[in-house]
C-alpha cells in the first residue's frame, strides 16, 4: 500500500498546485524571458505569466544578437499578450551591452512607459545604456496618481522641459542615477512640491549651478556629486529628515537647515586629482578643492552634534587635521572605507570600529 501511494504522488502535478502568490514571487525574481519559458513546465502555468504584476525586461538574454530589435519585438508582444488588471513593478534593464540604445527606443520606450501607466503601474525601473543619446522622461510620468517608486538610471537624461506642474500623489521614492543629467532648479522643486508623501530622494548631480532641497515628508537623502565645480552650493531644508548622504566632490556652500530628526549621517567627499589637472578643470588645484572640502564639513558638523551614527571619508578626515579643525569632531564616527566591488555592484564599507577624534589627537587610519 504505502508503494502504491508513493506511485500515485510521484504522478501528482505539485507545480500546478502552488498558490499565485507562491508563483508570482518565484516570478518576480526572474527576466520576462524566462518566465514565458516557464510555460512549458506545467499546464497550469501556461497562461499565467500573462497575468503576473511584475515584469522584468532585460537585454541580457538577448546579447547575443547583433542588434536590440530581438528585444525591442520581445517586450512588445509580451505586452500585447498581457491579460492583467494591475502593475506593481515594471521594469527596462538595457544595460548588458554598449549601443545607442536611446536613439534606437525613445519611442518604444515612452509607449511602454504609457502602457505601464494604463495598467496602474506602482513602480517603474527604467534603467538604459547609451554613451551619446539622452532620454527625455516621458511626459505621462509627470502626473501618474498609481505610481510610488520611480527609479532612472540612464547615461544621459533630459528632464528639462516640464509641462506644466509635476503630480504623483503617491510617489514614495525617487532616483536619479545618470552620469549627465540636464535639468534646472525647477525640476526638483516641482518634483519635491508635486510629490507630498515623497520619503526617499536619490540624486545624482553633474549640472553646473547650486541645488535647494526643501520638503518636508523626506526621510532619506542621498545626493552624489561626482565633478568638482568651483560654483556648486547646496541648500537643503528638511525638518523631518532621519538620514542624510552627501558624496562625491565638496561643494563651495553647504546649508543644512532643520537637521533635528537626523539620526544617520555620511559625508564621503572625495579627492580626485584627475579634477583639477585635466585641460577642462586647469585652472582649479588641490587647494581649492581641499578648502571647499573644509568649508562645507565647517558648515554641515555644528548642525548634527546629535546624530546617532556620523559616517566620513579618509579624506575628510585629513581635510580636518591639515586646516586645523579636529574640534568640529568631539564625538565617535566612523571612517567610510573606499566602496569595494562585489558581484559588480559597488559597495561602501566602513570600520567596526567606533573611533573618536579629540582637538589634540590625530586620528588612526590603520
Amino acid at each position: 500500500m504505502k508503494i502504491q501511494k508513493s506511485k500515485r504522488s510521484g504522478s501528482r502535478d505539485r507545480l500546478s498546485e502552488l498558490p499565485d502568490s507562491l508563483i508570482f514571487n518565484i516570478f518576480e525574481l526572474l527576466p520576462m524571458n524566462d518566465v514565458v519559458k516557464t510555460t512549458i513546465l506545467s499546464k497550469r502555468w501556461k497562461d499565467l505569466w500573462t497575468t503576473v504584476p511584475f515584469l522584468n525586461f532585460t537585454d541580457s538574454s538577448f546579447r547575443y544578437d547583433p542588434d536590440i530589435s530581438s528585444a525591442r519585438n520581445f517586450v512588445n508582444r509580451a505586452l500585447i499578450l498581457w491579460k492583467g488588471i494591475k502593475i506593481l513593478k515594471f521594469t527596462i534593464d538595457f544595460r548588458s551591452r554598449y549601443g545607442h540604445y536611446t536613439s534606437l527606443l525613445t519611442d518604444d520606450l515612452n509607449v511602454w512607459v504609457r502602457w505601464a501607466k494604463q495598467k496602474e503601474v506602482e513602480e517603474i525601473h527604467l534603467r538604459i545604456k547609451d554613451d551619446y543619446e539622452p532620454y527625455q522622461l516621458s511626459e505621462c510620468l509627470y502626473s501618474c496618481s498609481s505610481l510610488k517608486v520611480l527609479v532612472l538610471s540612464l547615461n544621459e537624461i533630459s528632464l528639462w522641459s516640464i509641462p506644466g506642474n509635476i503630480k504623483c500623489d503617491r510617489l514614495k521614492s525617487l532616483t536619479i542615477d545618470s552620469l549627465y543629467c540636464d535639468f534646472n532648479q525647477k525640476f526638483i522643486s516641482q518634483a519635491l512640491r508635486g510629490s507630498p508623501k515623497l520619503e526617499v530622494f536619490n540624486l545624482t548631480l553633474h549640472e553646473r549651478g547650486s541645488v535647494f532641497i526643501q520638503s518636508s515628508s523626506l526621510k532619506k537623502l542621498s545626493i552624489r556629486k561626482p565633478r568638482y565645480e568651483t560654483d556648486k552650493e547646496l541648500k537643503i531644508v528638511t525638518p523631518n529628515l532621519e538620514t542624510l548622504e552627501i558624496l562625491g566632490s565638496p561643494y563651495r556652500r553647504c546649508v543644512l537647515s532643520g537637521s533635528s530628526s537626523l539620526t544617520d549621517v555620511t559625508l564621503r567627499f572625495q579627492e580626485h586629482k584627475s579634477w583639477y589637472n585635466s585641460i577642462e578643470h586647469e585652472n582649479l588645484s588641490a587647494a581649492s578643492c581641499e578648502h571647499d572640502c573644509g568649508e562645507t564639513l565647517s558648515q554641515i558638523l555644528p548642525s548634527i552634534r546629535h546624530v546617532e551614527k556620523l559616517k566620513l571619508s579618509p579624506w575628510c578626515i585629513e581635510v580636518l587635521e591639515r586646516t586645523n579643525k579636529q574640534h568640529l569632531l568631539l564625538r565617535p564616527y566612523f571612517i567610510v572605507r573606499e566602496p569595494l566591488k562585489f558581484a559588480g555592484r559597488r559597495v561602501s564599507c566602513f570600520d567596526d570600529r567606533v573611533k573618536r577624534i579629540m582637538p589634540s589627537s590625530r586620528p588612526s587610519h590603520s
